[in-house]
């Protein structure tokens, strides 16, 4: 598995995932989120013009209203989301946002929300995703397209999530 986490919501499978947007932890810095979330924005309206959805992986609380915190992203900024993973890196320490409004809003809508806590033994493998050549990428953010769809496996009811490749670099 490439992604894991026991702290997840959502339930079942998202197949056929091509596209990844995430936040480049070694760029990462708490003072430019407000750019992030801009840079976040402009990709997921050209993912809009293409009719494509993506997967979102970065740090912090995503949505929140306070840019220390996370990304002050809003819903048009993600629109084209399907599943959103919430990492804690060692530049950003916030407490997982599963009370905020932004959170409830996002799993009304059905679209998974998952936090990875790389000091409970969960990880996302950075350096699988910084294999791939980015079809875009900016001072902030890289978005990946896989030549084949991985998979997001979600239990519910334990938290549990994986993702698991049917992709490799191009």
């Amino acid at each position: 598995a490439r992604i894991i986490s026991d702290r997840a919501m959502g339930n079942g499978r998202i197949e056929e995932i091509t596209d990844i947007v995430y936040v480049d932890p070694e760029a990462f810095d708490a003072s430019h989120t407000r750019e992030i979330a801009t840079e976040i924005s402009r990709i997921n309206q050209q993912m809009a013009r293409e009719d494509r959805n993506y997967l979102l992986i970065g740090p912090g609380r995503w949505g929140s209203a306070d840019h220390w915190l996370g990304i002050p992203v809003t819903w048009n900024d993600i629109s084209r989301v399907t599943a959103i993973i919430e990492v804690s890196i060692e530049k950003l320490h916030a407490d997982p946002s599963h009370g905020s409004h932004f959170f409830h809003n996002i799993t009304s809508l059905g679209i998974s929300y998952i936090t990875v806590s790389s000091d409970k033994g969960q990880s996302v493998d950075w350096q699988w995703l910084g294999s791939f050549e980015p079809v875009d990428q900016t001072a902030h953010l890289r978005h990946i397209r896989f030549d084949s769809s991985a998979t997001l496996k979600l239990d519910g009811l334990k938290g549990l999530a994986v993702l698991v490749e049917g992709a490799s670099p191009t």
